[in-house]
């Protein structure tokens, strides 16, 4: 589900709920989302 500037994906780690994230950019069949990791401004791209 794509939500206005931010998105919800599942959670890959062992602990329930859903990781919000913002998305950047749209690239087409591709988004850029800031990732909540170190270091700061880290971004990743979701399919």
């Amino acid at each position: 589900m794509l939500m206005n500037r931010g998105g919800i994906f599942p959670t890959l780690v062992p602990f329930a709920g859903a990781r919000v994230v913002v998305v950047l950019r749209d690239l087409g069949e591709m988004l850029e989302v800031a990732l909540p990791v170190r270091p700061n401004d880290t971004t990743g791209r979701v399919l």
